[in-house]
């Protein structure tokens, strides 16, 4: 069993092959490489990419 924890903290990170989403699909592709099953997935979007919006 295994929880996800996919982040990105800068704009260019979510630019660059580093999104969540980009995330989340390889360390799915992973676990179940590895025959895990996913209990749960935590996003953490970090503060700097919104302050940077506003």
């Amino acid at each position: 069993m295994a929880g996800i924890y996919i982040r990105v903290s800068t704009e260019d990170q979510a630019r660059e092959g580093f999104s969540l989403g980009e995330q989340k699909e390889k360390l799915m592709e992973l676990c179940k490489f590895k025959g895990y099953e996913v209990y749960e997935i935590y996003e953490d979007v970090s503060n700097h990419l919104t302050m940077n919006m506003v």
